[in-house]
């Protein structure tokens, strides 16, 4: 039997975000004195939404003065003028998601990104066509890893959970 649903995660999961990330994070810490960071440091970095991101990148170069909602501000700035020109989708993804897609399985990402750029992401990469939805980090009161945000994706597409695969992370 398939599966009702399927949700996978944004980054990481489908796509490798690291480097359009990094120089948006890049561009805040110069912002703030702060020394480039490389992108497999802040690839370590990066999970748990903007703020975390952001706090981590302040703390690896000890930016400690800085306003971290203003940073959060300035790197979103940066990170929204420029979301995809280093953005890649992971090899293999285009053609499973082509595959479960017409299986007729019903697809959705469920990621802390927020959802307007999740879903430029997704149209930039040539893969918001297979995407039924995209819950971002704002889309709802509460983000993931809280399971309502699994369960309200669960009611819109009225998928019983044990007919749902979860890659979400």
């Amino acid at each position: 039997m398939a599966p009702a649903l399927i949700v996978f995660d944004l980054d990481g999961t489908l796509i490798d975000s690291a480097a359009d990330l990094a120089a948006a994070v890049n561009a805040m810490l110069a912002h703030f004195g702060g020394d480039p960071l490389p992108v497999p440091e802040v690839r370590r970095m990066i999970g748990d939404g903007v703020a975390m991101l952001v706090n981590r990148a302040l703390a690896a170069r000890r930016c400690g003065r800085a306003d971290p909602a203003e940073a959060a501000r300035l790197f979103m700035r940066h990170y929204e003028s420029d979301a995809t020109s280093r953005t890649t989708a992971f090899p293999g993804v285009a053609a499973a998601l082509q595959s479960l897609h017409a299986a007729g399985i019903p697809l959705a990402v469920c990621t802390n990104k927020p959802a307007r750029i999740s879903e430029g992401i997704l149209a930039a990469l040539g893969l918001a066509k297979y995407f039924a939805r995209v819950i971002g980090g704002d889309s709802l009161p509460f983000r993931k890893p809280d399971p309502r945000v699994l369960q309200a994706l669960l009611e819109t597409f009225a998928a019983p959970p044990a007919r749902a695969l979860d890659h979400a992370g």
